[in-house]
């Protein structure tokens, strides 16, 4: 998958997981207004702030796995050209060979 499109993937899970936060954010507040101290209200408040966490979380995760996958096919792209150079330069090499 080509950068842009791994930058953008990207880009789109962390805001899906910020529309889910912000959703569940606002029906907290929401409760919290009609009644402020409610076992459930501080349930959902704890589950919102745990789901934060956890995108938090992931989204570390999935940068350094983009790191990784970065790295990775940048040494493959560079042993991809050693090899079409090796190839150049053995055909040549083999062509120089049989015109002696």
């Amino acid at each position: 998958m080509p950068r842009t499109k791994r930058k953008a993937h990207a880009l789109l899970k962390r805001l899906v997981a910020l529309i889910i936060v912000g959703a569940l954010l606002l029906l907290s507040i929401s409760s919290i207004s009609q009644a402020a101290t409610t076992p459930a209200i501080k349930q959902a408040k704890s589950q919102a702030q745990a789901l934060l966490e956890l995108v938090n979380k992931l989204d570390d995760e999935m940068s350094a796995a983009t790191e990784d996958y970065d790295q990775a096919q940048q040494a493959l792209d560079d042993t991809k050209a050693q090899v079409e150079k090796s190839t150049a330069e053995r055909k040549w090499t083999c062509r120089r060979a049989r015109t002696s």
